[in-house]
């Protein structure tokens, strides 16, 4: 921990103020803040008062930048949760990003993180309630109880998926008295060994190789989807999905008919070649059965449907079914609005958190350059049938944002000059901290920096970005006459 250079801010009257300001709900905007040092207000005020800090920046590539140092300065405990993929299609793609997110989700609720870092563009995903991904987590302990068949119906609930062997994250199965499973949080597999319901033993494997790696005495499994279902709202979901689908009217009415009778007559009958055959049949019935396949082939009940959009209307509903028995569905996150008639925003997933606002101009001008990408990605999506009306309001929109910031401590940290983004601050806070030049690499300048900072009574502290870099950075100032003293942390007020 870095105390001492967090004590840097403790004689400066505007921190302290700052410091008061957060302990009720209010907006309060900090200016003439740095841009290398909004990660160090970030890291100061988690430090300080202890609570989670949600740093919201312009791009994804910033708040990596960001949520990096505030680890540095904070010995670990930072994260940045990249913002949720948009994909109507149905295409096989990557669920890195998917595991990523359900990790740092999971970390947060659990109070591992100190600052949480998320681009404009990720502040706008909705999530499920917050006591769903709560619930969906199980914890695993030597000689506890519990049946593996009740274990794994809870997992395909989380939104595992059931493999033969697992092989990678969100994954399990059961082969006898023997549970594999694979958290996307975790770093390894789980194997869970029972003697009838009582947990015997657990052990981290290897999914190449199947071998194990340890014994533990205890093990969290969380959630494997974000889109989890409510389990007393199922059929309330799988309604609303339902509706959301069949309401399109841009398709051929058998997609409505299928909706609400998919199983029948129409779907016993055997293949036309069969009945053409005639195979012993006589003629009264091999007619009726041409009449019945005539108009199954006419609803697209039976045979090749009409359009390729009639494809896609099919597969989704096919996840109608899904829902109703509870499970989450891959393409889920892409009904968020729909499955839940009450989403929750990342805010709601953090307690009692202190919301700091990195440059709330460019906030709005991405989150809105966001949303106008959505409605186009949409459109195509919608004209080749893997895109519904219900989805247009996936997104939180930029001035839903602002006003769910109403009742919550909130600070904004830019240029007074720039803007503030629909933001309205009640208080002004001047920090007076002044940029440096990038040196990029360049440390005659640095030095002559250094000098002129002594002269005028400063204390500094160079951040490197590891043990290596710092190693160096001292060396190389030290045969430019320079010298310095390089060490891993400040606990202690030195400044």
């Amino acid at each position: 921990m870095n105390e001492g250079l967090f004590s840097a801010f403790s004689g400066l009257k505007e921190w302290n103020d700052l410091l008061e300001r957060v302990r009720a709900p209010g907006i309060t905007s900090v200016y003439n803040v740095a841009e290398g040092e909004r990660a160090f207000t970030a890291a100061a005020l988690a430090n300080r008062t202890g609570r989670c800090v949600l740093l919201v920046s312009p791009t994804e590539l910033i708040a990596q930048k960001q949520a990096q140092d505030a680890a540095q300065l904070l010995g670990g405990q930072c994260a940045m949760l990249p913002a949720r993929e948009i994909q109507f299609s149905r295409a096989a793609a990557s669920r890195e990003s998917t595991w990523q997110r359900l990790s740092v989700l999971e970390d947060v609720l659990c109070g591992k993180i100190k600052v949480l870092c998320v681009s404009a563009e990720g502040l706008m995903s909705r999530y499920a309630p917050v006591r769903l991904f709560r619930n969906a987590a199980v914890t695993l302990s030597e000689g506890g109880r519990i049946a593996p068949q009740t274990l794994l119906e809870s997992l395909l609930f989380s939104g595992y998926e059931r493999v033969d062997m697992v092989e990678g994250k969100g994954q399990c199965s059961l082969r006898g008295s023997i549970l594999d499973v694979y958290p996307p949080s975790a770093d390894s597999a789980l194997r869970v060994e029972f003697f009838d319901d009582e947990l015997d033993s657990l052990r981290e494997f290897d999914p190449i190789s199947q071998r194990s790696i340890r014994r533990v005495k205890s093990a969290k499994v969380g959630p494997a989807s974000e889109a989890l279902i409510d389990p007393d709202a199922r059929e309330q979901s799988a309604v609303r999905l339902r509706d959301a689908i069949t309401s399109e009217q841009k398709f051929s009415p058998s997609i409505g008919k299928m909706a609400l009778e998919k199983e029948g007559d129409l779907a016993d009958l055997p293949p036309i070649e069969e009945i053409i055959s005639g195979d012993g049949e006589d003629d009264e019935e091999q007619n009726a059965a041409l009449e019945l396949h005539a108009q199954a082939l006419l609803s697209g009940e039976k045979g090749v449907p009409a359009t390729a959009r009639d494809n896609a209307y099919k597969r989704h509903l096919d996840d109608v079914d899904v829902v109703r028995r509870g499970y989450p569905t891959r393409t889920g996150s892409m009904w968020m609005n729909v499955l839940h008639p009450q989403t929750a925003s990342l805010f709601d997933y953090l307690e009692n958190p202190i919301l700091l606002l990195d440059a709330p101009d460019q906030l709005q001008v991405r989150a809105k350059a966001r949303q106008e990408g959505f409605v186009q990605d949409f459109g195509e999506a919608q004209r080749r049938g893997d895109a519904f009306d219900a989805q247009l309001k996936l997104l939180y929109t930029y001035d839903e944002l602002v006003q769910r910031l109403t009742g919550r401590a909130v600070v904004t940290l830019g240029d007074l000059q720039r803007g503030m983004g629909q933001v309205k601050p009640e208080v002004l806070l001047d920090f007076g901290s002044s940029p440096v030049m990038p040196y990029q690499s360049q440390l005659k300048p640095l030095c002559g920096d250094i000098a002129q900072w002594k002269e005028k009574g400063f204390c500094i502290a160079l951040l490197a970005g590891g043990e290596a870099r710092g190693r160096r950075l001292e060396r190389a100032l030290s045969e430019l006459d320079t010298p310095c003293v390089y060490t891993d942390s400040l606990p202690s007020n030195l400044i």
